[in-house]
C-alpha cells in the first residue's frame, strides 16, 4: 500500500507497473484471505485505501487506490464483505466528480459505476429495489451527504450544472420509500423533496427531468396524489417557462402512481391557458401529453370541449417543424386518447 500511495516509488517504470498491474495483486491477495475471522488484513486494507483515495496528496496514488477499490467492490467473491465500506465508498466516488483532474474524475465514476451495480443489481442484471429504511440504516453517512449535495447544488447560480447532482439523483432514483413507520423518520426520503423541487427551475432540461423521476420514485404512491395537485395547482402564468416545464414533468412522472385520474384531469383542464395562450411550444406540448393521461371522455366540462377545439386548430395550422411538429405530436395524442377512453 505504501508502494500504491507514492512513498515508495523509485523510477518511472516502477509507478507504470504499479498502474497497470496492482489492483490484480491486491485481488489475489485479499480475495485467498480466509473468512473465518472476519478477514482482518482486507478490512485494514480496505480503510487504508479509502483514506488514500480521500487523503492522499498524490495525484497517482488516489488514482492508483481508487482503481484498486474498484475492482475489490467488482469482485464477486468479497460481496458480503464490502457492504460496510459501500457508504464512504459512495461519498468518495460522488466527491470525485468535482475534482479538477480528468483521471482523478474518471477514476471516480468507474467506482460509482461498480459500486452501483454491486448494490442495486442482482446477478441476472435486473435492478434491486432498496427501502429508504434499509438503505440509510446500511449507510447513515449518506443521508446527511446527499442533502448537503443537493443544497450545495441548488445553491448554483442559475442551477446550470453541479457535477455530483446527477450522481446524487441517480442513487436516490433505486431507492424507494417504506411503508412502514418503523424506521427513524430522521432518515426517511422526506426530506429530500422539497430540494428536488426547487430542481425544477434548473436551465438545463437533462436535470429538471432527473429530478422530476427521482420525485417520482421517492414519493409514496398514498402522497402522490396529493402532491400531484399541489403541483398542478401551483402552476402561473407569470412563471419562468423552465419552472413550468419542471413542474410539468413532476406531474408527467407522478401521474403513474395517481389513484384518482379524474381530480387531476379536473385540475389539469382549468389550467387551460397552458395551451390556449402559451408562447411556448415545449411547455403546451407537455401540458397537452399530461391531459392525454389523465381526462377521458366522462368529462364534458367546457373548458374541456374548448380545449379539443384548440388542439384541432393548431393541427390545421401550417407550421410543420421545429417545437410546434412536437405540440402536434401531442395534439394528436390527445385527441386519439378521448376518442379511444
Amino acid at each position: 500500500i505504501d508502494c500504491v500511495s507514492g512513498i515508495h516509488i523509485y523510477n518511472v517504470n516502477c509507478q507504470i507497473n504499479i498502474s497497470n498491474y496492482s489492483y490484480l495483486l491486491f485481488q489475489a491477495i485479499l480475495v485467498t484471505e480466509s473468512g473465518r475471522n472476519g478477514k482482518p488484513y482486507f478490512r485494514s486494507s480496505m480503510e487504508r485505501l479509502l483514506n488514500l483515495s480521500e487523503h492522499q496528496t498524490l495525484v497517482t496514488g488516489r488514482i492508483h487506490a481508487l482503481n484498486i477499490l474498484h475492482t475489490l467492490f467488482k469482485d464477486s467473491k468479497l460481496a458480503e464483505y464490502v457492504v460496510p465500506f459501500i457508504g464512504r465508498a459512495f461519498e468518495i466516488s460522488i466527491n470525485g466528480f468535482t475534482e479538477r483532474l480528468w483521471s482523478l474524475r474518471n477514476a471516480s465514476t468507474m467506482m460509482f459505476s461498480v459500486l452501483t451495480a454491486r448494490l442495486f443489481h442482482n446477478r441476472h442484471s435486473t435492478i434491486r429495489q432498496i427501502t429508504d429504511a434499509t438503505f440509510f440504516t446500511l449507510f447513515p453517512n449518506l443521508h446527511p451527504f446527499f442533502v448537503r449535495e443537493l443544497s450545495k447544488a441548488v445553491e448554483e447560480e442559475k442551477l446550470l450544472y453541479y457535477p455530483s447532482l446527477y450522481p446524487t439523483l441517480l442513487i436516490l432514483q433505486r431507492i424507494t420509500p417504506c411503508q412502514l413507520t418503523t424506521g427513524d423518520p430522521n432518515l426517511s426520503l422526506s426530506h429530500f423533496v422539497e430540494v428536488i423541487k426547487k430542481l425544477s427551475l434548473s436551465g438545463v432540461l437533462k436535470t429538471r427531468s432527473l429530478a422530476a423521476a427521482t420525485l417520482s420514485s421517492i414519493i409514496s404512491g398514498s402522497e402522490m396524489q396529493e402532491f400531484v395537485i399541489r403541483q398542478i395547482q401551483s402552476l402561473e402564468r407569470d412563471m419562468k417557462q423552465n419552472l413550468l416545464h419542471g413542474t410539468l414533468l413532476q406531474v408527467k412522472h407522478g401521474l403513474v402512481k395517481c389513484s384518482d385520474l379524474a381530480a387531476v384531469s379536473r385540475d389539469l383542464v382549468r389550467k387551460s391557458w397552458l395551451l390556449t395562450d402559451n408562447n411556448c411550444p415545449f411547455t403546451a406540448a407537455l401540458y397537452v401529453e399530461n391531459l392525454s393521461k389523465a381526462t377521458t371522455t366522462s368529462d364534458n366540462s367546457p373548458e374541456l370541449t374548448a380545449l379539443t377545439q384548440k388542439a384541432m386548430s393548431l393541427l390545421r395550422s401550417p407550421h410543420q417543424l421545429g417545437p410546434m411538429y412536437t405540440l402536434k405530436e401531442a395534439c394528436v395524442e390527445f385527441i386519439m386518447s378521448l376518442q379511444s377512453s
